[in-house]
């Protein structure tokens, strides 16, 4: 190569290379002056702005569900509810929004005990997300003897008991609430007072409610049920269980058919610390109270013999809910008291949730509790 003619070429305005580099340089300037350099200051402002409004939303949400803006793991603890109830807001007339797959039990796992503590002001306590779920092998089935009594778990599991329904029409089945003003955590509500206990009349807040829905799985399923929807506590705590005898009485000399008695309550656990305890799991991606049956024995009331049908009923049902939904039932609750469980051929005490759970959590186990239920009473 000639360099010294090339760079001659170079300098020569009048060459044809010359003017070829001078147009193409002319349309490189156009381009980046009138077309990149705009598209780039409109990406950059955009992004800033979006990135502003996503913000905003996310912070919104989080105060929304009752947890301070400010704190990132607290927006996390309260992600489950926030999404569930963006998923079932209603949708306006004339908008098109894709269907959108509900989180599955894995994703909201992964931020569901979740809790940030110093969000907790001075003088409050956390209502901490926990399972107490105990893992159920081949070996064993968890039990919470309180009972006093020694007696071999596996004697029951195989019991044979009659668990029939006739579902002839006639009453079968009779859902009462001793303690009906229990009631549960408002929603969003993340801290409480020292001694928190919540009660409350209305059905739409307590276990009366709850019972609705035991109500509503039991008669859609030709189960014929009776729901006593006295909040009997409320006219005293201490006669409850003496004054809900006399109701379990009465209705079964009026409807004789009745061969369960299902007491509908809601625990209330509290940690050391004095905070309250949200039993929680997820289940076909939906956030649900953990739920316990507890059984009397004839340790205290010898009239209460017929116990052990009661505990494998139980059991049953504990080993039913624990294959069908993993992480849902606490280990069966067996005690001293004969909790009004010997008038009919098989009772249950039903804990469903904590105080620290909310009612629409309480609800959804309700409605799984029930189906289990229903379909070990058909045989199905």
């Amino acid at each position: 190569m000639d360099i010294k003619k090339t760079l001659t070429d170079m300098k020569n305005t009048n060459s044809e290379k010359y003017k070829k580099r001078l147009a193409a340089s002319s349309v490189m300037k156009l381009i980046c002056t009138f077309i990149l350099f705009p598209l780039t200051l409109v990406c950059f402002i955009g992004g800033g702005f979006y990135t502003a409004i996503d913000a905003v939303v996310i912070e919104r949400q989080a105060q929304t569900a009752g947890y301070p803006g400010k704190s990132r793991s607290s927006r996390q603890n309260c992600a489950g509810e926030t999404a569930k109830r963006l998923e079932s807001a209603p949708v306006q007339e004339g908008t098109e929004t894709a269907e959108k797959e509900p989180p599955d039990d894995e994703e909201l796992m992964l931020h569901l005990y979740d809790f940030d503590r110093s969000a907790v002001p001075e003088g409050k306590y956390g209502v901490i997300p926990l399972s107490m779920y105990k893992p159920i092998s081949d070996d064993s089935v968890p039990v919470k003897n309180s009972s006093g009594l020694k007696i071999d778990y596996r004697d029951y599991i195989d019991r044979d008991i009659d668990l029939s329904v006739r579902c002839d029409g006639e009453y079968e089945a009779l859902i009462i609430h001793t303690h009906g003003t229990e009631a549960y955590t408002p929603e969003g509500v993340f801290y409480v007072d020292a001694g928190f206990y919540p009660r409350s009349d209305e059905k739409s807040e307590n276990v009366v409610g709850i019972g609705d829905v035991f109500e509503r799985v039991f008669n859609e399923a030709g189960i014929k049920t009776l729901h006593c929807e006295v909040p009997i506590d409320k006219a005293s705590y201490s006669k409850a269980y003496g004054n809900a005898a006399k109701l379990i009485k009465g209705f079964i000399a009026e409807y004789p058919s009745i061969k369960y008695v299902f007491d509908v309550h809601r625990d209330s656990v509290s940690m050391d610390s004095g905070e309250k305890v949200r039993a929680v799991t997820a289940v076909n991606g939906k956030i649900a109270a953990q739920v316990m049956f507890v059984i009397g024995t004839d340790a205290i009331t010898a009239a209460n013999s017929n116990w052990g049908d009661n505990f494998a009923f139980a059991l049953k049902l504990q080993l039913a809910l624990d294959r069908k939904y993993r992480n849902f039932v606490r280990p069966v609750n067996l005690k001293q008291g004969a909790y009004n469980q010997f008038y009919t051929p098989l009772s249950l005490l039903i804990e469903v949730g904590c105080d620290g759970n909310t009612f629409a959590e309480a609800e959804y186990s309700a409605e799984l509790t029930a189906d289990c239920i229903v379909h070990i009473l058909k045989g199905e």
